[in-house]
This record gives structure tokens, sequence and C-alpha cells, in this order.
């Protein structure tokens, strides 16, 4: 057994501290599947990202945009219960020569 995940998300951050005014949109979609097995979990997704900064045309009128596509995978332990172990590796393709790799790893309870 699997599942099947989707999510799209949209966020607006607008800063007007001072003279730092400017507004930042970055907008996500993702795809993933994840495979239930008993006490590991592997999962694998792929994610489009978008960002778009806009400072006040008072600071400069030039806009900053950059697209990135994310491919993630790792793994959900549930070695005792009620807690879990997660790690897992995200590959960033930005274009040209800015790819990056990185990890995590997260301990938590269920509750």
């Amino acid at each position: 057994p699997f599942e099947l995940t989707a999510s799209g998300l949209y966020n607006i951050l607008s800063v007007e501290a001072g003279d730092n005014k400017f507004k930042t949109t970055v907008t996500t979609l993702s795809f993933g599947i994840n495979f239930n097995v008993p006490i590991i979990s592997p999962y694998a997704g792929v994610s489009f990202d978008s960002t778009e900064i806009t400072p006040d045309e008072t600071i400069t009128t030039f806009k900053g945009k950059a697209t990135a596509t994310r491919l993630d995978g790792g793994v959900n332990l549930s070695l005792l219960p009620f807690t879990y172990f997660n790690a897992g590796i995200s590959y960033i393709i930005s274009g040209g020569d800015d790819s990056s790799l990185g990890g995590r790893a997260g301990l938590g309870i269920k509750f």
C-alpha cells in the first residue's frame, strides 16, 4: 500500500519596517509518494518552487526572481510506540551551476 500526495502553496510576505520595504511571493507545487511498510516508510517527492521579491521603488526598481526544482527522498521510522524518526535528503536544481544537496533529520512524538 502507498499514498500519493499533491499540494500547492502560495505565500506573501510584506515588510514595512523603517527603510526596509519589500514584498516577497513564493509559490510551490509538490507531488509525492509514501510507501506504508511496517516500521519503515520510505518516501519520494518532487516540488517546483518560484520566488519573487519586489523592493519598494524608493530602494531600487530591480526585482529578483528565482525558480527551482526540488527532489526529496527519505524514510520515516516508527521503532517505539508513539515516536518516529525521520531522515531525508533534498537535491535542489536551480539552473546553471546553482544546484545543491542537503539533508535533514527529526525525532517526534505521535499523539
